[in-house]
């Protein structure tokens, strides 16, 4: 995935990529290889992930990637979707709740 904007980091930008398709892969298929598709390429989350989280990553790469994305939205502050100055009940969800579904990690099905 090419972002629109980039940053002028290219470590960054790399980390958003691989962010981008775990998300669309699911954390469990991340490193699953079926049919046509194949094991993610996602060396820099594999490096973070291992640093983070050494014994997890040996067990199960996948619970250990779950892991680094639940630390790293536990610190995500803040809310999106209708503008502060919306009269009406606030109805943004907060970038926490946001970044679980997304990642399919709230435990919903």
């Amino acid at each position: 995935m090419q972002s629109k904007e980039s940053s002028k980091d290219p470590l960054v930008d790399a980390l958003v990529s691989e962010l981008h398709d775990v998300a669309f892969r699911r954390v469990p298929n991340v490193f699953v290889k079926r049919g046509k598709q194949k094991e993610l390429d996602i060396k820099h989350l594999r490096t973070i992930t291992e640093r983070n989280f050494p014994e997890e990553w040996q067990e199960d790469p996948a619970n250990a990637l779950e892991l680094l994305l639940k630390r790293a939205i536990s610190l995500l502050e803040g809310k999106f979707g209708d503008p502060p100055g919306d009269k009406k009940e606030d109805k943004r969800i907060i970038m926490q709740e946001a970044a679980l579904r997304l990642f399919n990690i709230d435990d919903s099905p």
